[in-house]
């Protein structure tokens, strides 16, 4: 064991916000960090009104689900991480995603459109000479140059934790909008196009398969309004 710099009782957290003993975060770890929070944040199933505990114990779930093999994190260094280097970078990706959901791509699903958000955000990394997080939040206090914050100070980063957290979940609603928008558009537009020649082969089936889905859709709701009765 290396003695240039003890861990002891005291020291469990380093400045950079990892445990002791554990290596720096890695780019694909700040990138899984900020793909955890953006998702747990735009869950619909998870309300606003949810402690910052609760919510950062889920991303640290996810983080961990799919974490690099050895780089298992605390929820503390978690936390740590991206308030001393990740919220910055975490806005900018959410504004990707707001462009590319203001682009219509046919046939595209909500994943497709958080792929193109991550390679616009990696696009932007390379223009600045691919620099990492790290070096975007250098010259950053550290969390060993900050003093220990008070229960005012905390309620402060509580309080803006949750408007961050509720300004993620509206774009997760816009989100939602815009993708049931461009399906509709979409089923429009085939609409129109097998309306042209009615009677071709290829309309009577493209019909045939929407009265059966619709039919399947009439049967599905029935179903569950039957089950609310009993």
């Amino acid at each position: 064991m290396s003695h240039n710099n003890p861990c002891d009782a005291r020291a469990l957290m380093s400045a950079k916000g990892r445990q002791c003993g554990q290596s720096n975060f890695k780019p694909e770890e700040d990138e899984q960090l900020a793909l955890a929070y953006v998702k747990v944040s735009t869950d619909a199933a998870v309300g606003t009104d949810q402690t910052a505990d609760k919510f950062w114990a889920k991303v640290h779930n996810k983080f961990n689900y799919q974490r690099l093999a050895g780089t298992e994190r605390s929820q503390n260094s978690l936390l740590n991480r991206f308030n001393n280097v990740l919220q910055k970078e975490v806005s900018k990706f959410v504004g990707h995603l707001a462009q590319s959901l203001r682009e219509y791509h046919s046939g595209w699903h909500m994943q497709d459109y958080v792929e193109d958000a991550k390679r616009k955000y990696k696009d932007t990394k390379k223009s600045v000479q691919d620099e990492s997080v790290d070096v975007v939040a250098e010259g950053q206090p550290t969390l060993a140059q900050r003093p220990l914050v008070g229960k005012k100070k905390a309620k402060k980063l509580r309080i803006e934790h949750e408007r961050g957290m509720s300004s993620i979940a509206q774009l997760a609603r816009i989100a939602d909008a815009t993708e049931k928008k461009n399906g509709f558009i979409k089923e429009h537009i085939m609409m129109e196009v097998f309306k042209i020649d009615p009677d071709s082969e290829e309309s009577k089936r493209f019909f045939s398969l929407k009265r059966k889905q619709y039919m399947n859709e009439i049967e599905q709701e029935m179903n569950r309004d039957n089950e609310d009765v009993v």
